[in-house]
This record gives structure tokens, C-alpha cells and sequence, in this order.
């Protein structure tokens, strides 16, 4: 019964936070300033990680090996590797549409991105002690049931930019309406 109730509750978050998130991201955007959505989220975040230090239980360490370091352990050169050739590739598919392709720093920083990946590709398969992604362990169905899933999320993505455009500027409703309107669907 336990069981059953923390996965109903782990199942209701998504869209609690999905519609509270956007009903007070709407108040904010109307009586204050939209800035004070992501300030609060932030705000919350920082009590919520203070507070776990009392919460969560305390677990045993996991022993390190003999002169292996934290950073060893968690990959941190394949963390370094990954998030920076992910983040200056979007950097470069974002920034494309305001300044253009032909802008040097774009494609300069796409091709950087692109190297910077690559790289991580193959500090993980080749030289990582414990890598983040085990390389040999992404067989074909691996891929494809990632790829849909990451499909997936991007059109849900867009279709909740394109469905609160469409209340917004098509029906002409408020955010706040907007946003009261995904409770009745």
C-alpha cells in the first residue's frame, strides 16, 4: 500500500509541477516581473537542497581505492568534456537564428562544440576509468529507445510552446488564463 502511493505521488509531480509551475510563472509574469519565476524556482531549490541535509538519511561511504581521487570517480574530465560540447552546441543552434549562419562565432562555436563532443565520445570509450556512459554497453536497442525518448520530450517541448502561443495570441487569452486552461484539459 506504501508502495502504491509513493509511485501515485511520483506520478501526480509532473503534471502538479507542470500546471502550479505555469499558473505562478503567469502571476509573476503579470504582477511583478517574469524574472521573479526563475528567482523563486532558484530560492526554492537552495532550501529544498539545505533542507535534505536533514532529511535524507545518511548512507556509508562507498571506500576509494588507494590514491584514486573524487574527481577519478566521478569522471570529471569526461563532465567537462560532455556538458561543454553540449552547451556550445546548442549555444551555436540557438544563436543561429538571431545573428545567421553566416556569423562567424556560430559555425566557429558549433565546430568547437562538435570537437568538444567528439572528444568525450572517445575519452569515455577509450580512457575514462569510470566512465559516465559505458560506450560499449550502447547496442542499437539502447540507442533507439533513447532517441525516442528524447524525441519524445523535444515534441512535448514544442507542443506546449506552440499550444500556449496559441491561447496567447490566436484566442487572445492572458497567460494566467493559459495557463488555468491546461487544468481543464
Amino acid at each position: 500500500m506504501r508502495k502504491n502511493m509513493v509511485m501515485c505521488l511520483f506520478g501526480a509531480s509532473a503534471p502538479f509541477g507542470f500546471v502550479s509551475g505555469a499558473i505562478l510563472s503567469s502571476v509573476f509574469a503579470v504582477k511583478v516581473w517574469w524574472p521573479w519565476a526563475f528567482w523563486v524556482l532558484a530560492i526554492v531549490c537552495v532550501v529544498l537542497g539545505a533542507a535534505s541535509v536533514f532529511i535524507l538519511p545518511v548512507m556509508a561511504r562507498a571506500p576509494r581505492k588507494e590514491g584514486e581521487t573524487l574527481w577519478t570517480q566521478l569522471d570529471g574530465n569526461g563532465m567537462l568534456l560532455g556538458v561543454s560540447g553540449l552547451v556550445l552546441f546548442n549555444f551555436a543552434f540557438n544563436q543561429a537564428p538571431i545573428v545567421s549562419w553566416s556569423t562567424p562565432y556560430t559555425y566557429f562555436v558549433l565546430i568547437i562544440g562538435s570537437m568538444l563532443f567528439a572528444a568525450f565520445v572517445w575519452y569515455e570509450y577509450v580512457a575514462a576509468k569510470y566512465p559516465l556512459i559505458p560506450i560499449s554497453a550502447m547496442k542499437a536497442t539502447t540507442n533507439f529507445a533513447l532517441g525516442c525518448t528524447g524525441a519524445g520530450w523535444g515534441c512535448f517541448g514544442i507542443w506546449v510552446y506552440y499550444t500556449f502561443m496559441f491561447l496567447e495570441n490566436m484566442r487572445g487569452w492572458s497567460p494566467l488564463l493559459a495557463s488555468v486552461g491546461f487544468l481543464h484539459a
